[in-house]
């Protein structure tokens, strides 16, 4: 709201004024998040369980490890994220169940 009365010229804040606002945080809210260029391999050799590693790897650092950010970005919820890194620090399979 402070930013919205900065911007107007009378003493009054109109309401189309704030609904054009509001408009505007929606769609930046409601837009997907733009996806990192991910740099995966294209070895086919590799097995699924080490690209999904090496994806969930990628995604939370280029979210600076912001997990939460990340698990969004994938389409996952928090808690798979963090069973997808607790397998990858013990070095275990991560399984797609």
């Amino acid at each position: 709201m402070y930013k919205r009365q900065t911007l107007t010229n009378g003493p009054y804040i109109r309401s189309s004024s704030v609904a054009d606002l509001l408009s505007k945080e929606r769609s930046l809210r409601s837009a997907p998040a733009a996806h990192p260029a991910a740099v995966v391999s294209t070895d086919t050799s590799r097995t699924l369980e080490s690209i999904i590693g090496e994806v969930v790897q990628q995604t939370v650092a280029a979210h600076g490890g912001n997990r939460a950010a990340a698990a969004r970005q994938l389409g996952i919820s928090r808690t798979t994220l963090w069973r997808y890194l607790g397998k990858i620090e013990a070095g275990e399979p991560t399984d797609l169940t």
